[in-house]
């Protein structure tokens, strides 16, 4: 089953739901796939093809215009460099790729600075989702801000603990003995020996 997994792409959740006679479980009753389930949902509520039709619609429009915004830059660039001289055209040049070079740099430098604030993270005890909640523009920026994070969480669990620890104390007290009862009997009694 491990080698059909890697050939199909299956995870190991999803190799599970396939029985011995390769019928997909997961596809529920009648053998349905999950578009087929989607399509006759939508065939069936007008409304939510409706709404369906409207996302995908804005979805498409998005794509274009950002599509449309790159072509644009793009054309205006190569209209700029062919009204350029030779030497002008070649410092272009130069800038964008200093540019290009620069951008790398920085996204390496962030990629850098994710893996150690992973490992500063699991090296204070905190949860390494948090990650995400970092600023990484540079070392000192992301140090501040993992400090920054772990006084938060620090005092958000303090915080938590204290209010759950004056939760209970609002319970009521332990009862005391009754009156002329041996302390020892009752200890030894709510201990389970015997008296």
């Amino acid at each position: 089953m491990q080698d059909d997994t890697k050939i199909t792409g299956m995870d190991d959740q999803q190799a599970d739901s396939v029985n011995e006679a390769g019928v997909d479980n997961a596809n529920g009753a009648g053998g349905q796939s999950t578009a087929e389930k989607f399509q006759r949902l939508l065939k069936d509520d007008p409304a939510l093809q409706g709404e369906f039709d409207r996302l995908n619609a804005k979805a498409l429009e998005t794509g274009r215009r950002n599509w449309e915004k790159a072509a644009e830059k793009k054309r205006s660039e190569a209209e700029e460099l062919a009204r350029m001289s030779g030497e002008q055209r070649s410092k272009r040049e130069i800038e964008m790729r200093q540019q290009e070079i620069d951008e790398k740099e920085r996204l390496l430098n962030r990629r850098e600075l994710r893996t150690t604030a992973i490992e500063e993270l699991a090296k204070r005890k905190l949860d390494t989702g948090l990650v995400d909640n970092i600023n990484y523009d540079d070392a000192e920026t992301c140090n501040k801000s993992i400090d920054a994070l772990e006084r938060a969480f620090r005092a958000s669990v303090k915080a938590a603990v204290e209010f759950e620890v004056n939760e209970r104390l609002k319970s009521a007290p332990p009862k005391a003995p009754s009156p002329g009862a041996d302390a020892t009997a009752s200890i030894r009694k709510a201990m389970g020996l015997k008296t």
